[in-house]
């Protein structure tokens, strides 16, 4: 037993080394990278912020509700400075090693891989509530989000979408030109949505208001 119990110690401790070795090259490595710096607002950085939003987000069952969280109003803050770091987070793509690389190790041992040495994941499941927070102020990335829309390549094509969405009306209209440019089952959610958005009368709050003939 005493001898099962050196070796099970030995290896979490050759774990915990392999581990802070992988996360000080990745910081390492996110430092020295090149690349705009993130505008900031209050000392934190757009994706602190970002994230701060999700989950004030996932925290309300209807995610406008939060439009008034501390973090939606830091990002409105740095207004359309934000903007071109929602579109790249909204492309990013985790290469497949990364994804094999992290399920190699103990689920304890993922979990501070996802969030030092691979960051850029998580700054990308940020990119939607950028654009939920900045509304109209991120019209500025309509072309951006259309090109990701027609594009067939595209997997996060949804969530070009709903940025569009977001943005408001002239977010939807881009939706219906999006849909002129994609064949097939695309073309027609798209067309589905931007009609459905022109038929239906919302107020600020998202609330649907009833017909006079209703």
């Amino acid at each position: 037993m005493d001898s099962q119990r050196t070796q099970s110690a030995r290896k979490k401790r050759i774990v915990g080394v392999c581990v802070a070795c992988v996360v000080i090259v990745g910081l390492v490595l996110s430092v020295s990278s090149g690349g705009p710096k993130e505008p900031e607002y209050q000392g934190k950085k757009l994706s602190e912020w970002g994230y701060e939003y999700r989950l004030a987000c996932f925290r309300q069952s209807v995610p406008e509700l939060s439009a008034d969280a501390a973090a939606a109003v830091a990002i409105r803050a740095m207004g359309t400075n934000a903007v071109p770091f929602g579109v790249r987070w909204l492309k990013h793509r985790t290469p497949k090693w990364k994804e094999r690389f992290v399920s190699a190790w103990p689920a304890s041992a993922q979990t501070i891989l996802w969030n030092t040495l691979f960051r850029k994941e998580e700054r990308a499941a940020g990119g939607i509530v950028i654009f939920l927070a900045l509304g109209p102020d991120g019209r500025s990335a309509i072309p951006d989000l259309v090109t990701m829309i027609a594009d067939p390549a595209e997997q996060n094509w949804m969530g070009a979408v709903r940025a569009l969405e977001s943005i408001g009306p002239e977010g939807f209209s881009a939706i219906g030109t999006a849909a002129d440019r994609v064949p097939g089952e695309r073309a027609v959610m798209l067309r589905r949505i931007a009609r459905n958005y022109s038929e239906t009368s919302t107020n600020r709050n998202g609330v649907v208001p009833l017909r006079q003939d209703e």
